[in-house]
């Protein structure tokens, strides 16, 4: 029989909450909002420049989950050279083959230097999937779970039981599947003792509910024709989306988890309104993300 105080400790994953976002971290969301629908090629031009320099250091100190010329080629798809009418489907696919996508999201976490050339790539990725979604109607619209399946360290999980009931912020993209048995494998839930024995992490699973009504949009983008693995029926949410984290089941003796998490709505794309000044604040009555009132 295991016991929580058995359990090696990592440093711990920040989870941030609301209020959390509201008073310390909205201006990461700021900086990546104001490069939200720059299309501009000199800009691409100097931060692919940056982005080589970044993946080159993160290389150099093991930091990259890919080797850095496989991350740094797909980072090369955003190029303005490509046909434009294709790029944010290029974009799109280029994630799903998994070049850039894991690094992308580990310096979204955790990267503090070189923020600008991050929040820019993070940027010209949410504006490619919200343009994709409104030109095809793929935003992901129906009530109903998705499920996402990762392997955790213990302490990366805690966070989550602590902020159970809160409102919280995940500041990166999130994979999601229609099939839980897709999220299960990408768990190894079937090998959960196993995979901590080995790499002393928990086999998780992410239950996300997705609420959506007709004038709201959504923060999920169905991505599942455009991927480079279709089987896998991906819904991708944005960055800096919020949701309610209703409750988290830990069970220590098997090392698994499941979260609990719901979607809250949003009528329009933020990042179109935080780029020009503006903030964000929560309507309780509605259950919405909206523009604060000046």
């Amino acid at each position: 029989m295991f016991s929580a105080e058995n359990i090696k400790h990592y440093p711990l994953t920040k989870l941030i909450t609301y209020e959390e976002y509201i008073n310390k971290y909205k201006n990461r969301h700021f900086k990546i909002s104001a490069f939200y629908g720059d299309l501009n090629p000199g800009s691409y031009k100097k931060y692919i420049k940056e982005m080589h320099s970044l993946l080159q250091k993160k290389s150099e100190s093991n930091e990259l989950n890919k080797n850095r010329n496989i991350a740094y080629e797909g980072f090369l798809t955003f190029d303005f050279e490509r046909d434009i009418k294709a790029l944010d489907v290029l974009i799109i696919k280029e994630w799903t083959r998994n070049s850039f996508y894991g690094d992308l999201n580990k310096l979204l976490r955790n990267n503090f230097e070189f923020y600008d050339t991050v929040a820019y790539f993070t940027a010209r990725l949410m504006y490619g999937l919200n343009k994709y979604g409104m030109e095809h109607d793929m935003y992901s619209k129906e009530n109903r779970e998705y499920y996402r399946g990762i392997k955790m360290p213990y302490s990366s999980i805690l966070p989550y039981l602590r902020a159970k009931g809160k409102i919280i912020n995940l500041s990166h993209f999130v994979s999601t599947v229609e099939d839980i048995s897709i999220a299960e494998k990408f768990a190894k839930r079937k090998k959960s003792n196993q995979i901590y024995r080995a790499q002393l992490k928990f086999s998780v699973i992410f239950y996300i509910k997705n609420y959506y009504k007709n004038n709201w949009v959504s923060s999920g983008v169905n991505i599942q024709n455009i991927s480079a693995v279709k089987v896998e029926k991906e819904h991708l949410f944005l960055p800096f989306s919020f949701y309610y984290l209703r409750d988290v089941h830990i069970n220590i003796e098997n090392h698994t988890a499941d979260i609990f998490l719901e979607t809250i709505g949003k009528k329009e794309i933020l990042e179109e309104k935080i780029k020009m000044g503006k903030e964000i604040e929560y309507n309780k009555y509605e259950n919405i993300i909206q523009i604060k009132e000046s």
